[in-house]
């Protein structure tokens, strides 16, 4: 998890809405909004940023996701 941490805490430096984003996805998780049907133009206008901001945001937490399955697969071997 060390791994997860230290990617989560460079997205943030390197995009400060990132952790917005996360809450808002975790808000509206009741309303089944997921990375699996979230899409770069519902971050785009619900945050009101453009399509490289939003894509770059997208892939950040797809990327942190992949880093969560990895260290949870790791830890039940």
């Amino acid at each position: 998890m060390h791994t997860v941490n230290r990617v989560m805490k460079k997205h943030e430096q390197q995009e400060p809405l990132i952790t917005s984003v996360r809450e808002w996805l975790i808000q509206n998780q009741l309303t089944k909004v997921t990375l699996s049907n979230i899409s770069i133009s519902k971050i785009q206008r619900h945050f009101r940023i453009g399509y490289n901001r939003a894509a770059i945001i997208l892939e950040m937490l797809e990327v942190e996701v992949n880093e969560k399955i990895t260290a949870i697969e790791k830890h039940h071997e």
